[in-house]
């Protein structure tokens, strides 16, 4: 039998099952979950309501000099402690007197603070968001179509204001008749 030069013989590819995926170079990629639980995480309903937790770095590699423990208790946050939580953490830091996991420390302050945080920072992207548009525009240069439809108002000067959803939105483009190329 004579082969054509011109045309390669091909295998087909075998059918992935369900969860298989092909990765570069045709091999067979399959994803398998981990096996150990995620450190970090614990159950929701074992939070308490009107709190906020956070996980802050207080070490790393042993050395605290990269600790954000001083920062975060400026902020209002606070150790919680092992019993807290419905004792959760208390098996894996009996001998602390907060909770630690992989350098990490979990901390906690009233959700009202976390709120008050939030929106601080959501008003200081919209100072910011507006210095770049006046940057941009300068301030008496209406600003261009949309731009004001999309913006939420959340102080009485315009100009400290920013969209507080701003979410590109896509359309389908039709193109020109005749433009193939």
């Amino acid at each position: 039998m004579k082969l054509d030069a011109r045309k390669q013989e091909r295998t087909p590819s075998p059918v992935l099952k369900k969860g298989e995926f092909r990765g570069r170079g045709g091999e067979v990629l399959r994803r398998e979950a981990p096996k150990t639980p995620n450190p970090f995480d614990f159950p929701n309903d074992i939070k308490e309501p009107g709190w906020s937790y956070q996980w802050c770095r207080s070490d790393v590699y042993g050395s605290s000099e990269f600790s954000e423990i001083s920062v975060m208790l400026r902020a209002g946050w606070r150790h919680v402690n092992p019993n807290q939580l419905n004792g959760y953490f208390a098996h894996q830091c009996k001998d602390k007197d907060f909770v630690e996991a992989g350098g990490l420390t979990l901390m906690e302050r009233p959700a009202g603070m976390t709120e008050e945080a939030r929106e601080e920072a959501q008003r200081e992207a919209n100072r910011h968001f507006m210095r770049q548009l006046d940057k941009r525009f300068g301030d008496d240069t209406p600003l261009p179509s949309g731009i004001e439809s999309m913006m939420r108002m959340t102080s009485a000067d315009p100009r400290e204001a920013a969209p507080q959803d701003f979410k590109p939105t896509y359309g389908r483009v039709v193109a020109p008749a005749g433009d193939n190329e």
